[in-house]
């Protein structure tokens, strides 16, 4: 469930030493820019680091209203990002963040907490400050094989409890391409969101991804791609009781509780390329999504086909 539409934002991205303001006429909004140039330092020719960054970046997001009366970003940080290039073509990189989220009681204007004994309404929290954050990661030379990864771990908003969360994300890609024709790539995305103050895990979210390109001939290329999502979500509640979350109904008449939720989708695509000749195209692709209860298990008793799809293009350039 999203609790925000970005059409009612006004975001101040990530540029500096100059101080612009950019008007979209058709979103009514407005981009103020302000920060500072980034900061780099050049070791001598065959140091060990041969170059490092750092940049400095205040990134507030006001809604459009707010940000001409003045008043609070809904969401903001201030960071800094430091990067380092080493003998060799290794890059190592690092970030700490202070990030700020104002909760709007509107998107809560329906939630109430269940005590058991009766109902009362939600009290949302307006501001959460000091939301620390830091990040660390790597990439290994540009060669037949190349490796990089990134992990984060700090302070993080549960939109769905409007509440402070403790977040943990971790990304890894390996990309190999041992001859001209063939080429693969496989990446993992590993996000784990935890309630605050001994609250226990709110989401878990793992996507694994693979690639794999393969040139037949010159004018045939064939390609795979398969993706794994595993997401759960516990049910919300209040984080200042423990107890259930209820949402009203359109009339407002009834509450009913929020359940928890689990997907595990497996999605497979296939694609033949053929083109012969400039302007002569032809294309095939099938793919498949299959679904199971357990995350992993690829049981075939388990796993459940939802859905099938073609596609072909043909295209043929005459020239008389």
């Amino acid at each position: 469930m999203s609790l925000k539409s970005p059409s009612r934002f006004v975001r101040a991205p990530r540029t500096l030493l100059q101080k612009t303001i950019a008007f979209d006429s058709a979103q009514a909004t407005c981009s103020p820019r302000r920060g500072l140039e980034p900061a780099s330092w050049y070791g001598a020719p065959g140091a060990v680091v041969e170059e490092f960054t750092t940049i400095v970046m205040v990134s507030p997001l006001w809604r459009y209203d707010d940000f001409w009366h003045a008043r609070s970003p809904i969401e903001g940080n201030l960071g800094s990002t430091m990067s380092a290039t080493l003998r060799g073509g290794w890059n190592l990189n690092a970030g700490l963040s202070d990030n700020l989220q104002r909760f709007d009681t509107t998107d809560y204007a329906g939630y109430a907490v269940d005590r058991g004994t009766d109902t009362i309404p939600f009290v949302v929290p307006r501001t959460l400050y000091h939301l620390a954050r830091g990040s660390v990661g790597f990439s290994t030379p540009n060669r037949a094989l190349t490796l990089s990864g990134n992990a984060s771990y700090g302070a993080a908003p549960i939109f769905a409890e409007a509440a402070t969360g403790r977040e943990l994300s971790l990304s890894a890609s390996l990309a190999w391409h041992p001859i001209t024709t063939l080429r693969a790539s496989a990446t993992w995305v590993h996000d784990h969101l935890f309630r605050a103050h001994g609250g226990g895990e709110f989401a878990l979210t793992n996507i694994p991804r693979l690639e794999v390109d393969y040139q037949i001939n010159r004018p045939l290329f064939v390609r795979y791609i398969g993706q794994y999502v595993a997401q759960r979500q516990a049910a919300p509640r209040d984080a200042a009781t423990g107890d259930p979350l209820l949402v009203a109904n359109a009339g407002g008449t009834a509450y009913t509780a929020v359940p928890g939720v689990s997907s595990n989708t497996f999605d497979n695509y296939f694609l033949l390329s053929y083109k012969p000749s400039p302007g002569t195209v032809f294309f095939l692709g099938y793919g498949t999504s299959l679904t199971e209860p357990t995350a992993f298990a690829f049981s075939r008793a388990a796993l459940t086909r939802t859905g099938d799809g073609v596609f072909v293009k043909a295209s043929y350039s005459w020239r008389p």
